[in-house]
């Protein structure tokens, strides 16, 4: 079909240039056959991506490498920076593009699905994801981890990873097709809604109150990840009990099982950000100091006794007085000049 297509074409820019030339009207350029291909390389293109994603459709696309350093250098060069679309597709915003290489008709993605997974060292992560301003660390779902080392038996009687997966790919390509042909609309119950409200609401105070503006944006969208992850629970569940019902709603495992996923991923995205934004990676700091020093301080105290305890954790004198005043009506009561009481936890 490609082929033909492209003689197709050939035909149509020679046809083109002789009718362009005469002044006469132009024939409508032929187009271009879809080629879809579920794994978009992270080694491309700003245009690319684009036609890539175009093509797959309702289908959407998956971007998977093993070394992160691979998406982070492609995007980095002149024809890629496609950082945008990146953020655009986690929030299945409409992407458009009409450049000169796009030819004479522009790219329309409605709708896009993209699934991004990498591996790499805290060295590569940070090319791709250098700064929180950008807002793709927010979209990301961070998870660090140091293996303890330990030496992996080698030998021929190995099992083929391919083999083991093979059955697991069948599995998922009749997933993929039941949720096509089976569309739902899928519910929280009036307990889950509460229950994240509850929780996403205290640790976007916490980070208000810790002066983080970065962390802000994760907490707001790690929230929205739990309803992704428990969707796709609930769907597997549906799936596996062949249930054609057209509304689904997620059970309390689920929703406590897509919590604890996203809360982990929070606390690994936390310490990440403790390391940004540099060119370089930085040391990894304690994201919990602030936390830290409200914990200690008595039920009752001075500000210089809060002095006092700030110093443990490189607090000046300036910065102490600016945290109590930020904490008074929030976790501390001022009774007085220089006199201060710890609130109850609720």
């Amino acid at each position: 079909m490609m082929k033909n297509y492209q003689t197709v074409h050939n035909n149509w820019q020679s046809e083109y240039q002789k009718q362009k030339k005469k002044g006469e009207a132009c024939s409508e350029e032929p187009q271009r056959p879809p080629f879809k291909m579920l794994f978009i390389p992270a080694t491309t293109s700003y245009t690319r991506m684009q036609m890539q994603m175009q093509d797959n459709g309702p289908q959407g696309s998956i971007i998977f490498d093993t070394e992160a350093q691979t998406l982070s250098t492609a995007n980095h060069l002149d024809c890629g920076n496609f950082d945008d679309m990146l953020r655009k597709a986690f929030e299945h915003e409409n992407i458009d593009s009409s450049y000169k290489a796009n030819g004479l008709i522009p790219i329309y993605i409605r709708h896009p699905k993209l699934a991004l997974l990498l591996t790499g060292t805290p060295g590569q992560i940070d090319g791709l994801l250098s700064s929180y301003e950008n807002g793709l660390p927010s979209r990301t779902l961070i998870y660090t981890f140091r293996e303890a080392p330990h030496w992996k038996e080698m030998g021929d009687d190995c099992v083929s990873l391919e083999d083991s997966f093979k059955p697991i790919a069948h599995r998922v390509s009749e997933l993929y097709h039941f949720c096509l042909a089976h569309p739902v609309l899928f519910h929280f119950n009036r307990l889950q809604w509460n229950r994240l409200n509850e929780i996403f609401s205290r640790m976007l105070s916490e980070v208000a109150l810790e002066g983080n503006d970065d962390l802000q944006a994760v907490v707001k969208r790690y929230a929205f990840l739990v309803m992704r992850i428990s969707m796709i629970q609930t769907r597997i569940r549906q799936f596996e009990a062949t249930d054609l019902s057209p509304e689904i709603y997620c059970t309390d495992a689920d929703f406590e099982r897509s919590l604890q996923i996203v809360l982990c991923c929070y606390e690994h995205s936390r310490l990440l950000h403790s390391s940004m934004p540099s060119p370089s990676v930085r040391p990894l700091k304690n994201p919990d100091t602030i936390r830290n020093f409200v914990q200690e301080l008595p039920d009752s105290f001075t500000t210089d006794e809060a002095i006092q305890i700030g110093a443990k954790y490189d607090f000046n004198h300036r910065k102490v007085t600016r945290l109590l005043k930020s904490l008074n009506g929030v976790k501390i009561n001022k009774i007085s000049h220089g006199s201060y009481t710890k609130m109850n936890e609720q």
